[in-house]
């Protein structure tokens, strides 16, 4: 699962979810965090809920401008857990 905490209050529309588990979390935290404090708000309820949601969180942190670095460090913990399992990470069961 991939999540963004960001300054805009709809990142926060996900911490409503209940049904929802994964085994890996990653959370990019862009540096930039905006002028009026909301991320100081917002990035806290976003990773708690991450926390409670998967067995693991990696926290990948760095300038929004620099995306494709980002990019790389999101994508990497996600296929070592792919290359362990042998398998597709995803798997969705619809109830």
């Amino acid at each position: 699962m991939v999540v963004n905490p960001s300054w805009d209050s709809r990142c926060l529309s996900i911490v409503d979810v209940k049904d929802v588990s994964a085994t890996l979390g990653v959370c990019s935290l862009f540096s930039n965090r905006g002028t009026l404090g909301l991320r100081d708000k917002h990035d806290p309820l976003v990773l708690a809920w991450l926390a409670d949601k998967t067995q693991r969180v990696e926290r990948v942190e760095g300038p929004s401008e620099n995306l494709s670095d980002m990019w790389k460090q999101m994508i990497g913990p996600l296929v070592e857990l792919m290359r362990a399992r042998n398998r597709p990470l995803l798997r969705m069961t619809i109830k």
